[in-house]
């Protein structure tokens, strides 16, 4: 369950920023080099992730999800969509509003600390 969420992880971040580099994946997730090169070495196995050249930069090669690929994106943020209204149905929009402001505040807090 754990080693599926990484690649979803990988996945999602891959389908909300096409054409993003391995390097910045890496430095995105904060992760091993070594272990984001095999994850998605195995996304690319499973066909939903594409390493297209960089047309600028021959040497860099830009991380594209496939057609099956951003069918499962689009399965999974529908997902994550479902999940976070039903866990938000009786909160208030301003109170949603709060919320959002304050996990945004967070995240930014803590990419500042990690910089």
């Amino acid at each position: 369950h754990r080693h599926q969420t990484r690649h979803q992880r990988v996945l999602m971040h891959a389908g909300r920023h096409p054409g993003i580099t391995q390097r910045e994946l890496v430095e995105h997730s904060h992760a091993d080099k070594a272990q984001i090169a095999r994850l998605l070495a195995q996304l690319q196995q499973q066909g939903w992730l594409t390493r297209r050249p960089d047309p600028d930069d021959g040497r860099v090669r830009r991380l594209h999800l496939s057609t099956s690929g951003r069918r499962l994106f689009a399965q999974l943020q529908a997902l994550q969509d479902g999940i976070a209204s039903t866990l938000l149905r009786e909160v208030p929009a301003a109170q949603q509003h709060q919320l959002l402001a304050l996990l945004q505040s967070a995240r930014d807090s803590i990419s500042d600390d990690l910089e």
